[in-house]
């Protein structure tokens, strides 16, 4: 029976920066994330949504952290520098969804799956939780 540490269920944008940092600190092997489709993302792959987020509001970034890691990655991996809106501090004239960052979806799937590999996460696709029992300090997923 496999045993984590830490068990994330749902690979969704909050989902995967859950179990990369857990994996990160915690190391390899002891963190598992289960996802009931073939990739990470939820919405932003799997549902196609291609702007995950707002990270900017007010003049400034106000969102930080892996998921804006993941994104400028994206960018840089599809050759598209950040807009140029976004390191403006008059936005008077910025409508606000004009601060939606465009993706590749298919590329943040793949650098999601290879940060958390090399991180060191237990990946579990096409999997749904039927029972999770604790033992001492571990879980075991059913």
């Amino acid at each position: 029976m496999e045993q984590y540490d830490i068990l994330v269920v749902g690979g969704g944008s909050a989902g995967l920066c859950a179990a990369l940092q857990a994996s990160r600190i915690l190391g390899a092997g002891r963190v598992s994330l289960v996802e009931k489709n073939g990739m990470c993302g939820g919405t932003t792959t799997a549902g196609g949504v291609n702007f995950p987020g707002i990270f900017h509001a007010w003049g400034r970034q106000v969102i930080g952290g892996i998921g804006w890691e993941l994104i400028e990655q994206v960018r840089r991996e599809c050759g598209k520098p950040l807009p140029e809106h976004l390191l403006t501090k008059d936005t008077s004239m910025v409508s606000h969804t004009m601060f939606q960052i465009r993706i590749d979806t298919m590329v943040y799937a793949w650098l999601a799956d290879e940060w958390l590999v090399k991180a060191g996460t237990v990946l579990k696709y096409h999997t749904m939780v039927g029972s999770v029992q604790k033992q001492d300090s571990s879980y075991s997923l059913h």
